[in-house]
């Protein structure tokens, strides 16, 4: 045993009757939403414990995770400065560090009732975030992958380029919750996606009838409005391809307002008569947007106001703050393993490369062409005496470039001619050309820090009922989630005493927070054991 697991051990790391210091003493109150969303239960339900060390249970693994994401660590290599004597306590015992850690993540992640587990979260997210809107919207996130394997490409919208990577896709409800997610290994475009997505909702939620699907041109597609149709679902998007002529006299616009979850939205709208489609009955709505450009909403639900209807797709920003929150705190696009697995045996359609090099040689003539036929008009507005020099006289003295001109003309229309034998799209085998990065891993721990955001914005709700400021209280949990304090285990008891906020405000608030979820008896923790948390006297 090595000095480091020596400390580590279950023996020194029980909390005593006596007050002992704890330096993260803040993250107990997250205890609070993992009792309520009962995150573990799924997975200690369905997986089997390590039975060789108490630090490897399933259990003890996923809490590890999870507090480590609360801390704001940005990778598993930064678990080597955890104190024991403090974190310790926060996870109920023992833990994994480094290597073991990742050993530990794919022991769960490679167990064969692994999937079932997460289907299980999924069905009690879904429940436990119920709202009874319907409304929902969905998005995928793009991590570049800088390995040297041949994984396949995707869109990545920073860069606004295709680059070797793995989309994930997302769904949230109106709050911005997340609720459901999977992996995409073919990083095939959002359109495509939502196909598996209903797959994957109807599994979660059991039936989705008279849901409402929100998303942004990525899922733009006739195929895909049918899918959801299909599935007796409405969708909500932006029209793509709306010529210029198409615009509406603004003076027809209405001004409208309607409170969404206590913020009013206000728009100008203008909706066109219904048409009927292929995938249903289209309402399409447009709004002026802050740029006085007018916007273009397409939707087959026929019953929501137009003014929901717009306000609610303008609320799909709180999906995208989202995923920049998960970014900026929980590092989702960090790159989880190098190893890979075998691509989907699935044929894909995409872009000659030939008509691609084709294309190229066309477009190099016409810039070549381009450039004489400026010469030459140059050259003719040249000349000074137009009276005197005809039109046969200058072309018999610029017969070269008028020779070169039709030589290239020439050219360009037989690279035009061969350019249509050659297909626009080929078909190819995913199976055959390139590999993917291991799923499950990276399914596992963006799971967990999914959990770590919708935590932090479940409590956030209960903040925003004591705070002044709403817009502060997420600063404010991640301030309280570092706070130190002190523990002590009375019975079964485990008391929790944080040190004062030094703002009297803040202080209030989380006084208020800590009575309500103590009120409510939220506070217990995985052991069995009840959690009693307060604030220090000021």
């Amino acid at each position: 045993m090595s000095s480091e697991e020596r400390d580590n051990t279950e023996d020194k790391l029980n909390v005593e009757a006596q007050w002992q210091p704890n330096n993260v003493a803040g993250s107990f109150i997250l205890y609070a939403m993992l009792n309520e969303s009962q995150f573990l239960n799924p997975f200690t339900a369905n997986l089997k414990q390590a039975v060789t060390s108490s630090r490897k249970t399933v259990e003890r693994v996923m809490l590890t995770l999870f507090f480590i994401h609360a801390l704001r660590l940005k990778s598993i290599e930064q678990t080597k400065h955890l104190l024991a004597a403090h974190f310790g306590p926060l996870v109920l015992g023992a833990f994994c560090r480094l290597q073991s850690l990742r050993y530990a993540i794919d022991d769960i992640s490679e167990q064969p009732h692994f999937d079932k587990a997460i289907t299980q979260h999924y069905q009690n997210i879904c429940e436990r975030t119920e709202l009874g809107d319907d409304i929902y919207y969905t998005d995928g996130h793009f991590s570049c992958y800088y390995g040297k394997y041949a994984i396949p490409k995707g869109y990545d919208a920073r860069r606004k380029q295709a680059a070797r990577g793995r989309n994930t896709l997302y769904l949230h409800n109106s709050l911005g919750h997340n609720i459901l997610s999977f992996e995409s290994p073919t990083n095939t475009t959002l359109s495509v996606d939502i196909e598996t997505l209903i797959g994957e909702m109807k599994t979660a939620f059991g039936e989705v009838k008279g849901k409402n699907l929100f998303f942004d041109r990525g899922g733009f597609s006739a195929a895909c409005f049918k899918k959801i149709t299909k599935a007796e679902m409405y969708f909500t998007t932006y029209l793509k391809y709306r010529k210029k002529q198409a615009e509406i006299d603004e003076c027809l616009f209405e001004e409208v307002e309607i409170n969404i979850h206590g913020t009013v939205v206000k728009n100008r709208l203008y909706e066109t008569e219904i048409v009927r489609k292929a995938y249903g009955k289209l309402r399409t709505i447009i709004f002026i947007g802050k740029q006085g450009k007018q916007i273009p909403v397409i939707t087959t639900n026929l019953t929501l106001s137009a003014v929901e209807i717009v306000a609610r797709l303008q609320k799909r920003w709180v999906e995208e703050n989202g995923f920049k929150y998960m970014d900026e705190h929980f590092n989702i696009d960090l790159l989880t393993t190098y190893e890979t697995e075998e691509a989907p045996d699935k044929i894909m359609s995409r872009a000659n490369p030939d008509r691609k090099a084709a294309n190229k040689a066309i477009a190099e003539k016409k810039a070549a062409l381009n450039a004489l036929k400026e010469d030459y008009a140059t050259k003719l507005e040249d000349v000074k005496d137009k009276d005197e020099l005809t039109i046969a006289t200058f072309e018999e003295k610029e017969q070269v470039l008028r020779w070169q001109i039709k030589n290239i003309e020439l050219e360009l229309g037989l690279l035009e001619l061969n350019r249509k034998a050659i297909p626009s799209k080929v078909e190819t085998n995913m199976k055959d050309e390139s590999v993917i990065s291991c799923q499950k891993r990276r399914l596992f721990i963006n799971l967990v820090k999914t959990m770590n955001y919708n935590c932090e914005k479940w409590l956030q709700l209960l903040f925003c009922q004591y705070h002044p400021k709403a817009d502060e209280t997420l600063s404010l949990i991640r301030h309280v989630l570092i706070q130190p304090g002190r523990i002590r285990q009375r019975g079964q008891v485990l008391e929790v005493e944080l040190e004062r906020l030094d703002s009297g405000v803040q202080a209030n608030t989380l006084e208020k927070v800590l009575e309500k979820l103590n009120k409510d008896n939220n506070l217990l923790l995985p052991d069995g054991r009840k959690m009693k948390i307060w604030q220090a006297s000021g």
